[in-house]
């Protein structure tokens, strides 16, 4: 730092200098100075904003040429090219505004910059005037050659800085999630001396026992007392409204949140000192939303290649999907593009099947995973469930009753409590809520053998 003021070329050099020849020069670029700070700060911030605002209407176009990009087919298919055409030009123009009140920000800051340099120029051509004689002519030019360079260079330096602060405001943002630091982190993925047998779980027993469960500590209780006993090999529909805490169930085998009270034990073995590593992958899960990876289609299956080929085809052919894949020339080298794009969605909810199909869990968790295919694919899957994990737990949050009219145990949940349970046969006999959502959904052919008395 002292090396930088003390060099020649140094622009605090150049001042230094003036003021040093002209010591009235110092009154007057102290006020000058004083008011550079000033309105340095005072427009930076501004022009900080603006860029803020730049950068707000900037991710709706991007995000818009996107997703319009990805469903171009469909865009053009409905004939709706006009509509997003008219909806890019809003998302534009917003931000052709946001960019132009950046730009004009930038420039009112350096035109006020430029004054307070002319203002700097002029003072000390009005010094040199007022102090004639005092010193030499060479004198004199060498202090309005310092100033005239000082002058016009600032007013960059200025503009360079205060755009930089502007631009690189993104880093404000990592600075937020600095904060996720001070999350609790979950449990460890292996601990030491809990690690279950490999044979774990033999039976997939599921057993409850007053478990109450909050996504986090301010928030209130979706799950509250529940205490249920699934055997091993038993299929258990979960059904309720919205809201009712059926995927929040799901949640507590997986320890996706730490449970608020209770204990699960799965084969009479306590899961909360297990690592989530052990737990995790002894559950299989079929979600509502299937995930796949870009890759191949036996990446998407085995991404660890723990299965022979001979495995994954046939997985592939017990989830009804083994003539797409053999019709392709590249077989299990059959690429699956970004969110599974070149698969329908029935298609890729077969390959989760299939990828659940090859990894033989004793546990099956099924979150609503039928709700967005259409019928035909949905009894695909479900007689694939009951041929293909015969003897397996299976836990399904039930969007359409049909498929869990037939269960060994239903679980009816309202506001976070267990109000039902039981086997179809008798809630139905109990007239309460389970046998108000069956004649409310007027599945009453599919219900008469399970029933116990005549539906009124």
């Amino acid at each position: 730092m002292l090396v930088c003021i003390l060099y020649p070329t140094s622009p605090l050099f150049k001042v230094l200098l003036v003021c040093f020849l002209y010591p009235y020069f110092t009154i007057a670029f102290v006020i000058i100075f004083a008011v550079f700070i000033l309105i340095d700060r005072q427009m930076n911030h501004g022009v900080l904003e603006t860029k803020k605002l730049d950068n707000l209407t900037k991710s709706p176009v991007l995000h818009h040429v996107t997703s319009s990009v990805a469903g171009i087919s469909v865009i053009r298919g409905f004939n709706k090219e006009k509509i997003f055409e008219d909806r890019f030009y809003s998302f534009l123009n917003k931000h052709l505004v946001a960019d132009s009140l950046f730009n004009l920000a930038t420039r009112w800051f350096m035109l006020r910059m430029e004054i307070l340099s002319l203002l700097i120029i002029t003072s000390t051509g009005i010094v040199i005037l007022a102090t004639k004689g005092s010193v030499s002519p060479s004198i004199a030019g060498l202090a309005m050659t310092n100033l005239f360079a000082f002058g016009t260079m600032i007013p960059f330096v200025m503009k360079v800085k205060s755009e930089y602060r502007a631009r690189v405001n993104s880093i404000e943002r990592i600075a937020e999630y600095h904060a996720l630091e001070l999350l609790e982190q979950e449990a460890p993925h292996y601990i030491e001396g809990t690690k279950p047998l490999a044979s774990w779980p033999q039976s997939g027993s599921i057993r409850m026992d007053e478990v109450s469960f909050r996504y986090r500590p301010e928030l209130p209780l979706v799950l509250r007392g529940i205490s249920v006993e699934m055997k091993g090999g038993a299929r258990v529909g979960i059904v309720g409204r919205t809201g009712a805490g059926k995927s929040s169930l799901i949640s507590t085998l997986l320890r996706l949140v730490e449970l608020d009270a209770g204990t699960i034990y799965i084969d009479e073995l306590d899961i909360s000192v297990l690592g989530l590593a052990a737990l995790r992958s002894a559950i299989a899960v079929i979600p509502q939303d299937p995930v796949l990876f870009q890759g191949t289609i036996r990446y998407n299956l085995d991404p660890f290649d723990k299965h022979s080929d001979e495995e994954v085809w046939g997985a592939l052919e017990a989830a009804n999907l083994k003539e797409k894949v053999g019709t392709e020339g590249k077989q299990l080298s059959m690429l699956v593009e970004a969110e599974g794009e070149n698969f329908s969605v029935g298609e890729k909810q077969l390959i989760c099947l299939a990828r659940a199909l090859l990894r033989r869990n004793r546990i099956l968790l099924l979150d609503e995973a039928t709700a967005s295919v259409d019928m035909k694919t949905d009894h695909l899957i479900q007689n694939t469930i009951k041929s293909a994990f015969k003897g397996c737990t299976i836990l399904t949050i039930a969007h359409r009753l049909t498929t869990v009219i037939d269960y060994d145990k239903i679980l009816v949940l309202d506001q976070g409590a267990l109000v039902e349970c039981g086997t179809p046969a008798d809630l139905m006999a109990f007239n309460g809520i389970f046998a108000g959502m069956v004649k409310a959904s007027g599945i009453y052919t599919a219900i008469k053998k399970f029933s116990r008395q005549p539906i009124d």
